[in-house]
């Protein structure tokens, strides 16, 4: 009678703990999908516009490495992530980052860096600007999300691996040549490398879970290396198989938003 009531207890808790199990299984949501946009602000050599790096003038201290005068812009991504237990998963994440060329601070060199050393008459030479950078973000790796405080308020934490890409607008510059303008376009083809995105910040859900509001902070980056860029002047193009490289950092404060599927 002991031995019945045991085995009677026993399969009674067991049977609770599978159902308990199922129905806290059943309401975990493994896929989601989002979006997030915001602000972006260069670093590294992508940022740097002082004259040791001019892109492609022959007179300059470094001629493997080009600087991006790049000014502050405008970042987005999409991604999906996919929950193996409560706190951990992978992510797929493609975004974009859109910034500026700072054309002025690069005619100032120009005037130093021409002008200053070997020409003296008038106009100056002066570079115009075409186009805008485009840094495309192609990556994957582990996502992290920790419950802190209020039941819907998580942490999260991205790691992310892959590939990173960036034009380089095409420059144009003209200059007083024995008294005729001349104008020489350098078209670079676009580079990539290998990059990462660390990241952080909050989610707060809402609808039971379904929807998340996400507030992030990461950082990308990456070495470009820019494999030819080609020359134009008076209807002649050249093209250089001359690598050039750019160190590339991006430091982006996002809103966003998910859906769990």
């Amino acid at each position: 009678m002991k031995n019945y009531i045991l085995f009677t207890l026993i399969g009674s808790f067991t049977a609770n703990t599978c159902i308990y199990s199922q129905d806290s299984t059943k309401h975990i949501r493994k896929l989601s999908i989002g979006f997030s946009i915001g602000t972006n602000a260069p670093h590294a050599r992508y940022a740097q516009s002082d004259s040791v790096a001019v892109p492609f003038i022959s007179n300059v201290n470094d001629m493997n490495n080009i600087n991006g005068y790049a000014k502050n812009g405008f970042h987005f991504n999409i991604y999906s992530t996919y929950m193996i237990t409560q706190q951990f998963g992978a992510m797929l994440s493609i975004g974009g980052n859109f910034n500026s060329f700072d054309i002025l601070t690069l005619n100032i060199q120009a005037y130093d860096q021409y002008a200053g050393n070997f020409f003296t008459s008038t106009p100056p030479p002066s570079f115009t600007i075409s186009g805008s950078y485009y840094v495309g973000e192609y990556l994957i790796g582990p996502y992290f999300k920790f419950h802190i405080g209020p039941p819907n308020l998580s942490l999260e934490l991205k790691v992310l691996l892959g590939v990173v890409t960036a034009n380089y607008p095409t420059l144009t510059y003209s200059y007083d040549y024995m008294g005729t303008i001349a104008t020489q376009t350098e078209t670079v083809k676009v580079g990539n490398g290998f990059g990462y995105n660390i990241s952080g910040g909050y989610m707060y859900t809402i609808l039971k879970g379904l929807i998340g509001l996400h507030l992030d902070v990461g950082y990308t980056g990456a070495d470009i290396n820019y494999p030819s860029y080609t020359t134009s002047s008076n209807g002649i193009s050249t093209a250089y198989d001359s690598p050039k490289s750019m160190s590339l950092g991006i430091l982006q404060f996002t809103l966003g938003g998910s859906i769990e599927l």
